[in-house]
């Protein structure tokens, strides 16, 4: 399968050597194997002191060391991998972190990218609690909430028409596609509902939607609108999104809005 790194390189997006530079600088923010082991406490203090001893001993890497004191088995390597996918940047996030490349042009990439490469089957990873929050950094989020623009805003307020509504999709779709690119899986969830809710009706058609149900649509577009551009300034601050959208308020908050788009799109079933 072809990695996203080489389709960039291959569109002519991004470079040989800026997809090197990326992939050093993602590198670069990845724990060692010996900082896993030791976090998750996936061998014990004595058995992790033998490891190291081992390899200074050896001088070879933490993984062939823990192989010859037969302290190394699949469970361990298993969990290693699933920490490691956990906390690793993804790679359009560092590109764009380095300026190689803007977030509209990672997340229409993305885009184009899965529509063209036939989809994988990878098996989910067990439970499995990672040692660290995948965005620990304070402003990590602030490119994203760069996008929620007051221009944006006004594109996305009072869709009434086929035209205005598909570019109200298009631009939610794209809001979603950079909460996915910087992790922001809850942001990813309550943009999900509110494309969904675009895409219902625009199947349906707009003309077909009466005055009734355009009106209660058009409530459900600015409650999205006022939730998003209002948290969007906290979460540009925030380390990770949870320390914004984590309270048990702000779950319900977005649960309901989730919850009203499903009711709405029956609503539109029963037409």
């Amino acid at each position: 399968m072809k990695l996203f790194g080489e389709y960039l390189v291959e569109k002519g997006v991004i470079t040989e050597e800026l997809l090197a530079k990326a992939l050093v600088e993602q590198i670069k923010t990845m724990p060692s194997t010996a900082e896993v082991v030791f976090n998750q406490k996936l061998l014990a203090n004595r058995d992790f002191l033998s490891v190291l001893r081992k390899q200074n001993e050896n001088k070879t890497g933490f993984i062939e060391a823990a192989i010859d004191l037969g302290l190394w088995n699949a469970d361990v390597s298993s969990k290693i991998e699933v920490e490691l996918a956990q906390v690793r940047k993804p790679l359009g996030q560092v590109l764009v972190t380095l300026g190689a490349a803007s977030i509209q042009q990672i997340t229409r990439a993305l885009d184009d990218f899965f529509s063209e490469v036939p989809k994988e089957i990878v098996p989910k990873a067990q439970a499995f609690k990672p040692s660290a929050p995948v965005l620990a950094t304070p402003g990590a989020l602030s490119p994203f909430c760069e996008l929620f623009t007051d221009e944006l805003r006004g594109k996305l307020t009072q869709p009434s028409d086929t035209d205005s509504i598909k570019a109200a999709r298009d631009g939610v779709h794209h809001l979603k596609g950079a909460a996915r690119l910087f992790k922001s899986p809850k942001m990813e969830d309550v943009l999900g509902a509110w494309e969904g809710l675009l895409v219902e009706v625009l199947e349906i058609t707009v003309d077909k939607v009466g005055p009734d149900l355009m009106k209660k649509f058009l409530t459900l577009n600015q409650s999205f609108i006022d939730f998003l551009w209002g948290v969007q300034s906290l979460l540009s601050l925030a380390s990770s999104e949870d320390a914004v959208l984590g309270s048990e308020e702000q779950k319900t908050i977005m649960n309901e809005m989730i919850s009203s788009v499903e009711v709405y799109k029956f609503d539109l079933s029963l037409m």
